[in-house]
């Protein structure tokens, strides 16, 4: 079953955040939307003690399914300039404000961006998704990475095509 979401629009740190959470006891699972509905993830088995997560950017299409899963909700928030910028470097197209209104329509925990590199602000999140302290050294390693989802991105270049 689904324990956590972390929620986003495209290029808002939704990779980064999903390898925040996987952990030894943790396993967040990035854009599953991609081969997996909602309800086979929540379907998946956990051992027990282990959390399961979805970190995912096309959940804003179906807010009323995530607002009704029980599931601890991360919603991570990017100005839109931000994100077009970072997709316009991709050669991705753009989006607009549309996409932003459907992320609002989605409750729970809202973060900023800038607030996942900031250990004193993403501890909460992280114990509230995970149950347990944030390590402090791996959030630093893993700030001085630039993650994102390969797979992912040339799977929207080839539907782009």
């Amino acid at each position: 079953m689904i324990d956590f979401m972390v929620l986003g629009l495209p290029r808002s740190g939704t990779a980064w955040l999903a390898n925040l959470l996987t952990t030894d006891t943790s396993l967040c699972l990035h854009e599953s939307f991609m081969h997996h509905d909602l309800e086979q993830l929540d379907a998946k088995k956990n051992p027990p003690a282990h959390k399961f997560g979805i970190s995912e950017t096309s959940a804003i299409f179906i807010p009323d399914e995530i607002n009704q899963h029980s599931a601890f909700k991360i919603i991570i928030e990017r100005p839109i300039d931000e994100i077009n910028l970072s997709l316009y470097r991709l050669g991705l197209p753009c989006i607009d404000d549309s996409f932003v209104k459907l992320l609002k329509n989605i409750e729970g925990y809202r973060i900023s961006f800038n607030d996942l590199f900031e250990a004193s602000k993403i501890a909460e999140a992280y114990k509230l998704a995970l149950n347990k302290e944030l390590n402090h050294e791996r959030h630093a390693l893993l700030c001085s990475f630039g993650i994102e989802n390969i797979y992912a991105i040339h799977a929207v270049r080839s539907m782009m095509q």
